[in-house]
């Protein structure tokens, strides 16, 4: 125990204390107890790592609207991320790590006409007040139009590693954010570029051959998935002159959270989209609500979300009132 613990923090390890406690799992269930003096050594072992360490390392913010991501530079490394600026806009919106990011394959996305109740101003004409509907098919399926959303499958995560399955859409905010940094839009031109660059119809999808549906969305310059490093390596190209950003494979995901919280959407949305279980969350998004103003009665003067923001806006209300209606 007493080696392990030097190896890790001989190694830096800031979570040193949870391989030890992968060890003391690991000794008992190979069949052996834990007796008194090697329980007092895994704790005083655990006190030693955790001695000094200070406050966590959080990912740094990269604003979307100051990152470089039209940059089309050519990538020299073989093993380097081709597409640094769009995989970057896709992560910040999906709030996706850098590994999640770097295994996206073309079949893990689907995209959707669907006309944003706010602009019609008729949602119950519709029938998604009454019944929580969807929203109706637009007639427009192009590029263009601002009825895209856009579905990323997220087959398996850091806190999925059953391997379930995770589905976010999003809905074009191109009024918000514009259209190079409205991620509907940036994942779908990638899509549609990458099956070509694969000589598959990008209109096609549900004909593609398999070695098109597991091609990375976002590949190294031979075309395979990126590393890790790679894809923060990536990243950090679209800092701007003269910051001192530095990028990590969380960045994104924390940029997209407290950007976010800044707008005014509601942390449980903003938990849902991030696929966050617990009060975890509070981790990224407490600074950008520390910046926000406290009126007299103790609520938060938020600035009003950018329209149309997000398919969950109506799928929760539309959930809650299907289950008081299944419980009456």
């Amino acid at each position: 125990v007493e080696k392990v613990s030097a190896a890790l923090m001989h190694g830096g390890y800031r979570e040193a204390d949870q391989y030890l406690v992968e060890l003391r799992i690991a000794h008992i269930e190979s069949g052996e107890g834990i007796s008194g003096p090697l329980a007092r050594m895994f704790a005083k072992c655990r006190r030693s790592v955790n001695r000094g360490l200070g406050p966590p390392n959080r990912a740094e913010e990269l604003l979307l609207e100051e990152a470089f991501v039209d940059i089309t530079d050519e990538v020299d490394d073989p093993e380097g991320l081709v597409d640094p600026g769009p995989s970057y806009v896709v992560a910040e919106g999906y709030l996706l790590r850098e590994i999640e990011l770097a295994n996206t394959e073309l079949g893990h996305v689907a995209f959707h006409w669907e006309r944003d109740p706010d602009r019609t101003g008729d949602a119950e004409e519709m029938g998604m007040v009454e019944e929580g509907m969807p929203p109706l098919a637009s007639s427009s399926s192009d590029e263009e139009s601002d009825d895209l959303v856009a579905e990323l499958c997220l087959p398996i995560s850091k806190t999925d590693y059953k391997g379930t399955g995770a589905r976010r859409r999003l809905r074009c905010n191109c009024r918000g954010v514009g259209r190079d940094r409205c991620a509907p839009h940036v994942l779908w031109r990638q899509h549609q570029r990458r099956a070509r660059d694969l000589d598959a119809d990008p209109d096609s999808a549900e004909d593609w051959p398999e070695q098109v549906k597991t091609a990375p969305l976002f590949p190294n310059a031979d075309g395979g998935v990126p590393g890790k490093k790679k894809v923060v390596e990536g990243w950090q190209s679209l800092v701007p002159t003269g910051s001192k950003v530095v990028v990590s494979g969380h960045t994104p995901r924390r940029s997209g959270a407290k950007r976010r919280a800044r707008e005014g959407w509601e942390l449980s949305i903003i938990m849902m989209l991030g696929r966050w279980a617990s009060a975890a969350i509070m981790a990224y998004v407490e600074e950008a609500l520390a910046e926000l103003p406290v009126s007299g009665d103790g609520t938060r003067r938020r600035r009003a979300p950018a329209k149309p923001v997000d398919d969950w806006e109506v799928a929760v209300p539309a959930l809650d009132e299907r289950l008081k209606k299944l419980e009456a």
